[in-house]
């Protein structure tokens, strides 16, 4: 990341953000790949879009205290 966004509070929240949403998709992958897991997988959808939406969210605020 950028020296620009060093030492940004929300920078860690979006470092944390982005890991879940990996480890979810793996994890749904992971699922999908055996078997019934299709449905299942399917199930977390809406837990994904979740990080997915929070992860967003932070990355418009560093962004937007960035241009202050």
């Amino acid at each position: 990341m950028s020296s620009a966004y060093q030492g940004q509070p929300v920078l860690q929240a979006i470092t944390t953000l982005h890991r879940e949403v990996h480890e979810l998709a793996v994890s749904m992958l992971v699922v999908n790949a055996g078997g019934d897991g299709n449905r299942e997988a399917l199930a977390r959808l809406d837990e994904l879009y979740a990080l997915r939406d929070r992860l967003l969210a932070q990355l418009q605020l560093l962004v937007s205290t960035r241009e202050l």
